[in-house]
């Protein structure tokens, strides 16, 4: 999503409001106000019920095909599975992922970090890198097949949700 070009993205936009300890809605404000004129987003926030998830399939629905992540790499994971999973999506190279980092480590974003309002962004309106796309099917604590599709860079969220739970003891 490149800043030079004049109408602004239309964008479904993932926003984690718990990244980076509870402050990520306050990070995500500084970044949109500074994207104005870039980026035109519908916010979603993420929520542990997954109701996010039918925002995602509505904006497929309705021909959106920009999206973008506004959290740390675990909520880039959770985009790009849901996106993967959808049951009426375009071919995954129709769809343009955007980032805007508001996690702790980031790794979606690098390298060559952009920063707006001091956070890594990652938002490009010509085609984008292509990304290897991995799927994982694995057993969980129950024994149940599962699988998850995350991108390569972006991790699984899974240092994230460590770091969340050693958080949650701590506190």
């Amino acid at each position: 999503m490149d800043p030079t070009d004049r109408a602004p993205i239309t964008a479904l936009v993932l926003l984690n409001p718990r990244a980076r300890g509870g402050r990520g809605a306050r990070r995500w404000g500084r970044v949109a106000g500074a994207l104005a004129g870039e980026l035109s987003p519908s916010v979603v926030e993420l929520d542990e019920a997954g109701a996010w998830e039918g925002s995602v399939r509505a904006a497929l629905g309705e021909g959106i095909r920009d999206f973008v992540a506004a959290g740390g790499d675990g909520t880039v994971s959770a985009l790009v599975d849901c996106l993967y999973r959808a049951p009426s999506r375009p071919a995954l190279a129709a769809l343009r992922l955007g980032a805007v980092g508001l996690g702790s480590s980031n790794d979606f974003h690098k390298p060559g970090l952009r920063r707006v309002a001091g956070v890594p962004v990652r938002l490009r309106r010509s085609p984008g890198a292509l990304r290897d796309v991995c799927l994982a099917r694995y057993l969980d604590r129950e024994g149940a097949l599962r699988e998850r599709c995350f991108v390569v860079s972006a991790s699984l969220g899974l240092t994230a949700e460590g770091n969340a739970r050693f958080n949650r003891r701590a506190g």
